[in-house]
Parts: C-alpha cells; structure tokens; sequence
C-alpha cells in the first residue's frame, strides 16, 4: 500500500542488521539490533514524531518477516 512505502525503504536499510542465533538446530533469526536501527533513524533527518511512528511500522514490518524466515521445512 502506498501508505506503507516510507517505512518499507526504512525498513530495507536496517534489514542487514539482525540478530541471528546459531546453535545446533540451524540458525534462527531473534530481531533487528534496534541500537543500529536508531542510528539510521537518527541520521534520517526525519522529525522525531516520524521517527517513532517509522520505528513501529519496521517492528511490525519485522514481526512478519520472523515469521517467513524462521519457518522450519518439514
């Protein structure tokens, strides 16, 4: 939805930052290192109403790609 273009491009230059955990089972994927995503949203120039609206549209973003991504096949 056009609505939603700003946070995805946001959300697209934060995606190299996740938390990955590996362990015997695979790798599994926790989340975005949200220290690092704070800093691209700082270097934004956006205000900081945007930056907290922006900030819950990439967690919600993010929810859905977990679930995608840590989908184990059978």
């Amino acid at each position: 939805m056009p609505e939603n273009w700003t946070s995805l491009l946001w959300f697209l230059k934060c995606c190299t930052q996740w938390e990955i955990v590996a362990g015997f089972g695979g790798c599994f994927y926790q989340g975005l290192k949200y220290p690092s995503v704070n800093i691209v949203l700082d270097r934004s120039g956006l205000s900081s109403e945007e930056q907290n609206q922006v900030f819950a549209d990439i967690q919600t973003i993010e929810r859905g790609v977990l679930e995608v991504i840590n989908q184990k096949e059978d």
